[in-house]
């Protein structure tokens, strides 16, 4: 009976007692769209034109005032007068101007002596002692200059202690700012600095093809129409994907490994995982450098168009590290996250693109297209049943194999080498993202045209879009990361 069974066309072809069918499907016009992808780095830049005719570099100033941490010019004196200049001293290759070694005055203060005078509240005796640590950092530096093949080549610098900002010593502001002599003279010479950043811009472009047979003989109707809107988005989504990578490669200079022990990226281990203490380091880094809590976002297409968000750092992470952030143990022992769920009525400002929760001062939002650092940890079966093994919190053998397999597999790896994952904080006014002025992002349709070497019939048409980008960290301290593995629960 199977067999007398009437099919529906059946591969193409039609039984004896149905007729041929001209409409063997229906497709329902409703295109289904994938949804578009959140913006998360670009809306942080400051964008900036480029005119034409004035090369393919943009070099933006950043003036260092005097009192500022980041001036370390002395003008290239030691003098006996400015005092106040004498905070570290570097060893210097003259030929290329690279810093070798730095040796700081507060690591060469004996501590002893030096709690000894500020109880008594002797001004003189804590100069005394930062008098005597200069006179020992500077030897030090000379040290390693003298036992370098070519002393001659070596060059020692000295430069300035903090006095306001990052790491301000009391030393330096209490004992170092010479008074000026009756017979005036010279005493306290500063400078105030400018530092040049530039970055290239470079052109970029996409694009597809179609056929002529395509457009009239498909059944979707506005196909070039379509083809133009997936171009716009594609640009749309790779101009962040571009802004995402700057932004991850010049955090990545500023790097905090989340290890009690680890310093380095390939020897990190399942329990070298993002705690709360790695937040409160990651936020002093961030005050040191003063790095503001208020950021401006961009919301539209130009910089008139934009919000700002107070009062907290914006941090981006993975879905990977999800779960981990959940976990987070403040040092009350209770759980430190709290979920936008909780907050969210009381927000005096709109909810952030991907925004997860609170930990501290760090506002988690969750890129489903971070970028990671895949295999990039230790390998993840190498250990063995002695006291290493569980100083790293690994279960040993006599725990059982089946622990130790347990604990690897909740931390996500590639083949057998861990995942490391980056927590992105990109302060506010920290860098732009440039364009020629000429470059408006259009999505160009390509007619068909009869070409005798490629297309003699006028067969293929296409849709294209080209645009310039260049980046710019004029502020790279403001851009910084905590590279950490991830559990999977």
């Amino acid at each position: 009976m199977a067999d007398l069974m009437s099919k529906f066309n059946e591969g193409g072809l039609t039984s004896t007692d149905i007729e041929r069918e001209f409409h063997p499907e229906f497709v329902s016009k409703a295109v289904v769209e994938m949804p578009r992808r959140k913006v998360f780095f670009s809306k942080h830049n400051n964008y900036e034109s480029m005119m034409e005719n004035h090369g393919d570099t943009l070099t933006k100033v950043v003036h260092i005032p005097m009192l500022h941490k980041d001036n370390l010019s002395d003008a290239n004196i030691d003098a006996n007068t400015a005092t106040l200049l004498k905070g570290v001293y570097k060893v210097i290759e003259k030929a290329t101007g690279n810093v070798d070694s730095v040796y700081d005055v507060e690591e060469y203060v004996v501590k002893a002596d030096l709690d000894a005078a500020l109880a008594a509240n002797d001004n003189v005796a804590v100069e005394t002692a930062y008098d005597a640590a200069r006179v020992a950092a500077k030897a030090a530096a000379n040290v390693v200059i003298a036992a370098k093949g070519t002393p001659a080549d070596w060059s020692l610098f000295s430069a300035p202690g903090a006095i306001l900002g990052g790491t301000p010593s009391y030393g330096l502001v209490a004992g170092d700012i010479a008074p000026l002599p009756e017979e005036g003279g010279v005493v306290n010479l500063l400078n105030a600095t400018n530092k040049l950043f530039s970055a290239k811009v470079t052109k970029h472009g996409v694009g597809m093809k179609y056929t002529v047979t395509s457009i009239k003989q498909g059944s979707l109707v506005r196909t070039i129409a379509k083809h133009i809107s997936d171009v716009s988005r594609a640009v749309g989504e790779m101009k962040e994907l571009q802004s995402m990578v700057s932004c991850v490669s010049a955090a990545a200079a500023n790097a905090i490994i989340a290890s009690d022990d680890v310093v380095t990226v390939n020897a990190m281990k399942a329990n070298d995982v993002v705690d709360f203490d790695t937040f409160t380091a990651l936020e002093q880094e961030l005050q040191k450098f003063d790095v503001p809590m208020d950021t401006k976002l961009l919301t539209g297409t130009s910089n008139i168009d934009t919000r700002v968000v107070d009062d907290t750092y914006i941090m981006y992470i993975g879905r990977e590290l999800v779960p981990t952030i959940r976990k987070i143990m403040g040092p009350d022992d209770k759980i430190a996250f709290i979920s936008l769920a909780k907050y969210k009525a009381g927000l005096n400002r709109e909810v952030l693109q991907g925004e997860l929760g609170i930990v501290g001062s760090f506002t988690i939002c969750v890129d489903p297209d971070l970028v990671a650092y895949r295999g990039a940890g230790a390998e993840t079966t190498v250990y063995v049943d002695d006291a290493a093994a569980q100083a790293d919190g690994f279960a040993t053998k006599a725990e059982g194999d089946k622990a130790i397999a347990n604990r690897h597999s909740t931390t996500n790896a590639t083949g057998t080498y861990f995942d490391v994952f980056p927590m992105v904080v990109v302060g506010d006014d920290s860098f732009v993202e440039t364009g020629f002025t000429y470059d408006t992002v259009k999505a160009r349709h390509i007619m068909p045209k009869a070409d005798v070497y490629n297309d003699m019939h006028a067969e293929v048409g296409g849709v294209s879009a080209k645009w310039s980008y260049g980046f710019l960290p004029y502020r790279p301290e403001r851009l910084r990361m905590v590279k950490t593995l991830a559990s999977r629960i």
